[in-house]
């Protein structure tokens, strides 16, 4: 291949990739996850973390789906800020860890797919308490 076709190439590809007529506006989102200190009904909290799973099931009804064991999904949920909406995030998830929440979170459509394929390949992922260091 000579080099001034190399080059037409390179530039095509490059506004292939670049432009947003050709290439087309991301239509996925970026995968986004709110962290939530509690679900509540009517002011009151009735989901945080320590709740046990019977408490989650009484007051939020089964998940519309499970990852693995410890992750249940509740579609139609938002946060007392308008933050949630404007990233898609209106999935609620609920992390378990014997029994009990071990974490609640909104994220959007994205990030549950990339939650739902984690937990696939490693189940006990979310379940990790982990330690930073520097």
């Amino acid at each position: 291949m000579n080099t001034c076709l190399k080059i037409t190439c390179m530039l095509a590809l490059l506004a292939a990739a670049t432009c947003p007529a050709i290439a087309g506006e991301r239509s996925t989102p970026v995968p986004t996850a709110i962290r939530v200190r509690a679900v509540e009904k009517n002011g009151t909290d009735v989901v945080k973390v320590g709740s046990t799973e019977s408490r989650v099931i009484a007051e939020l009804g089964q998940p519309i789906a499970k990852y693995g064991d410890n992750v249940w999904v509740y579609p139609n949920y938002h946060a007392n800020q308008p933050v949630d909406e404007k990233l898609g995030c209106t999935t609620l998830l609920i992390t378990l860890e014997n029994d009990r929440v071990s974490g609640i979170a909104l994220v959007n459509q994205r990030a549950a797919k990339v939650v739902a394929a984690r937990t696939k390949r490693d189940p006990a992922f979310f379940n990790r308490q982990l330690v930073a260091s520097r």
